[in-house]
């Protein structure tokens, strides 16, 4: 119990069966997340194909039955609402993305913090959020469960209160 274990797969499912699994024999898991190939691909397809690529990575943010129909409703409203990015704007944050690292200032960060994570989330695994919120002072986690990539869409209840209990607790 309380072994370490890296998971580094490029299948999202995979890395969450194998987190799962090793979960419930102790072990604490750090998940890799999105792999550099990842980008590479993400990359390629704005693009080939910029609108496409978009809609695609909006339609991964959310995992497998996440949304009913409130949510599907919730996220045709924003996407119906947002300008689709520039494709060279998206390929320049690709590249930051891929570029760097900057989990060695996260100690520095001296104002307050919420990471609001879903724990589904199918882009970005909460194992990220667990590490920052370890390193940065004073950080709050809310892990919501059920939600992935964007909780404050699939899950607004859950988020608001989270949000609201940070706001009370550091006004």
């Amino acid at each position: 119990a309380g072994k370490r274990i890296l998971v580094v797969d490029d299948n999202a499912t995979n890395r969450r069966i194998l987190a799962l699994q090793t979960a419930k024999w102790g072990m604490v898991v750090q998940d890799t997340g999105l792999p550099a190939q990842a980008l590479e691909v993400l990359a390629h397809r704005v693009r080939r194909d910029a609108p496409r690529a978009v809609a695609r990575f909006q339609d991964g943010m959310f995992a497998e039955g996440e949304l009913d129909g409130a949510g599907r409703a919730r996220v045709a409203k924003v996407r119906a609402a947002l300008t689709p990015p520039d494709p060279g704007a998206a390929l320049a944050g690709l590249e930051v993305l891929a570029r760097e690292d900057l989990r060695a200032g996260l100690a520095a960060i001296d104002l307050p913090v919420l990471l609001v994570h879903g724990d589904r989330d199918p882009i970005c695994p909460v194992g990220a959020s667990r590490a920052m919120a370890a390193v940065i002072p004073g950080a709050r986690l809310a892990v919501v469960p059920g939600a992935g990539h964007a909780p404050f869409l699939s899950r607004p209840a859950p988020f608001r209160d989270a949000l609201a209990s940070f706001l009370a607790a550091v006004a």
